[in-house]
């Protein structure tokens, strides 16, 4: 493809703000392991018990491409609108804008501030639904946007504690994205993934 016809790519970077946290808490993983008899009870080993739930909780995330815990993030882009370049082929085709962004996390609960060229943009200006933001004014350049994305859910919390207990299980014979497959959390997760794409 020569770079007529290639669009010229959106620089997107995603960071977190605020740490990864666990979806379940180390008692609730000591009781599933069957370390103890409630949650009540001192779990043994909890620094071990909190790595595994860490792990498990960003290889849950990664293969599905939902935030099941909630955190802040900064997401900056080159610039807006992003075009599709004109075409003068047979069937002639002008430029057109994006009509939206997207975040690159899902699902969005809250955005809490948006710049353009480092400017404020009032909340007035911008809507937004679960996984992208589209401009009501006209804007141009480059995109700063604060916001919060994810949730608890009961399918992440029992995903987690599923991958968690085969790395647990399985410790030093497996990493957390073999975990995901093997265990029984694929059957939780395989219908919950979300696929991005498009604009």
């Amino acid at each position: 493809m020569t770079g007529f016809f290639a669009s010229t790519p959106n620089s997107v970077s995603i960071t977190p703000v605020t740490p990864l946290t666990a979806a379940a808490t180390a008692a609730e993983l000591a009781e599933y392991l069957g370390l103890i008899a409630d949650q009540g009870e001192t779990p043994p080993n909890i620094a071990m018990l909190t790595g595994l739930l860490l792990a498990a909780t960003q290889a849950v995330i990664d293969a599905t491409g939902v935030q099941i815990v909630s955190r802040d993030f900064v997401c900056f882009y080159d610039y807006y609108p992003q075009t599709r370049p004109a075409f003068g082929g047979l069937a002639p085709l002008n430029s057109v804008p994006a009509p939206w962004l997207s975040f690159g996390v899902y699902p969005v609960t809250v955005v809490t501030e948006v710049l353009v060229n480092w400017d404020l943009v009032d909340s007035a200006d911008y809507e937004y639904d679960l996984a992208r933001i589209w401009f009501t004014t006209l804007v141009n350049g480059r995109i700063r946007i604060a916001l919060t994305a994810g949730a608890p859910t009961e399918w992440g919390k029992a995903a987690v504690l599923a991958v968690a207990a085969y790395m647990y299980e399985h410790r030093g014979g497996c990493d957390a994205g073999d975990a995901v497959r093997q265990s029984s959390a694929w059957a939780l997760i395989k219908g919950q993934r979300r696929f991005a794409g498009g604009l």
